[in-house]
């Protein structure tokens, strides 16, 4: 068993280190892209209708209830929630008082709470199951 050349052992220990380099810099391209990269809207992340719309949903109800928490009675409409709502909020809230088809979430109350709702692809508002 020979030892190699110091010139194979250069080139060895080179590529060893250009393969380390190539790999840390392939992660951090897959971090960047992956993580830092801005995503365009909700769509890129739920590509799904329905389950942007339950999106929407979840964060049109945190609003009220956060306005429930605080003492504040039920809002006779989406517009009275807005109002009530800081600018920095209200901005956010706005972006998501329609459903991902593009159609106004409905909002209603009676004496037990409130309902939000969606028409869904078939642009029909059919009665709540009980």
């Amino acid at each position: 068993m020979s030892l190699p050349n110091m010139n194979e052992r250069f080139w060895r220990r080179t590529l060893l280190w250009v393969g380390v380099v190539m790999s840390v810099l392939i992660a951090a391209a897959t971090v960047i892209v992956a993580f830092v990269a801005p995503m365009d809207s909700l769509s890129d992340i739920f590509p799904d209708e329905r389950d942007r719309t339950g999106v929407h949903l979840s964060i049109l109800q945190n609003g009220i209830m956060d306005q429930r928490v605080a003492g504040q009675p039920l809002p006779s409409s989406l517009g009275e929630v807005l109002a009530r709502m800081s600018p920095e909020d209200r901005k956010l809230f706005e972006r998501h008082t329609n459903d991902a088809w593009g159609r106004p979430i409905k909002y209603a109350t009676d004496r037990n709470g409130f309902e939000l709702r969606s028409a869904g692809p078939t642009q029909c508002l059919r009665p709540p199951m009980i």
